[in-house]
């Protein structure tokens, strides 16, 4: 089960949830974190602060395919891997019908 971080100071809780992520125009990736307005992921690809970028999210155990769109907040380079975050600022769900809500979707992980 995914878990928020309670230090964490951010508007929403973030959850340290691994999963699939593919980002248009560039190479699969994987979550490090997500919460409902944004989400940290792994990614071989340069992308740049203030760059728009659409993506999928897969969150297998509950049956859901996020389709969003955000811009890239930063990018820090951790041992030759790319850590991007980027905001979620719109957001389609897929899938079970009682799943159309971020939290519960994530806590089903």
């Amino acid at each position: 089960m995914a878990e928020g971080n309670p230090s964490d100071r951010r508007r929403s809780p973030r959850y340290n949830v691994r999963a699939p992520i593919l980002v248009e125009g560039a190479l699969p990736g994987v979550t490090t974190d997500i919460s409902s307005g944004g989400v940290a992921f792994e990614c071989d690809q340069p992308l740049k602060p203030g760059e728009s970028v659409m993506f999928e999210l897969s969150l297998v155990r509950s049956g859901v395919l996020l389709h969003c769109a955000g811009q890239v907040i930063r990018v820090e380079d951790r041992g030759g891997m790319k850590v991007v975050a980027a905001s979620i600022d719109t957001i389609r769900f897929e899938g079970p019908e009682e799943e159309k809500d971020l939290r519960s979707a994530v806590s089903r992980m």
